[in-house]
């Protein structure tokens, strides 16, 4: 095989402070890391850890700013502009029986998902008080999408 000389293998992201113009593949470890060097969590391309060397995504479950930390990095657990947490709502009461309230986050919408993922109801309105009478007796999820576009999932037990 072979190319003509240009390209070749490096670091692709435009913000790493080792970024290839000319390369045409990403350069990663045997571990799967990309070989990027990042000098603050505003740079990285997704939630993860900063290395000397190179920069590994987190995983659920799997590698985490714990494991980032053991192995000599620096955990990154939020990305650029994204720097907010993502925000907790409160729901009372739960369990509930007609009426919901969500609190402790400015939302734009409320998704209702029963136990097998489908929705079943969908608000779209920054109504603190949602009605729930029409919804039949179990666990819901609810997810809940605030101002900034972060995301919070919360159980919802309708009695």
């Amino acid at each position: 095989g072979g190319n003509s000389g240009t390209g070749g293998s490096g670091c692709m992201d435009a913000k790493a402070s080792n970024y290839n113009a000319s390369a045409t593949t990403q350069a990663v470890d045997q571990y799967g890391n990309i070989l990027c060097v990042y000098t603050s969590c505003n740079d990285i391309p997704e939630p993860g850890c900063i290395y000397s060397n190179g920069f590994g995504a987190f995983v659920d479950g799997g590698f985490s700013a714990g494991e980032c930390t053991n192995y000599g990095g620096t955990p990154c657990a939020t990305v650029g502009i994204f720097e907010t947490q993502t925000s907790v709502a409160t729901i009372y009461p739960n369990p509930a029986n007609n009426f919901i309230t969500i609190t402790d986050v400015d939302f734009t919408s409320v998704e209702v998902y029963n136990l097998t993922g489908q929705i079943v109801q969908i608000n779209n309105s920054n109504s603190k008080v949602i009605e729930i009478s029409t919804l039949p007796i179990g666990v819901y999820t609810l997810k809940i999408t605030d101002i900034n576009g972060n995301l919070s999932h919360s159980k919802l037990i309708k009695k």
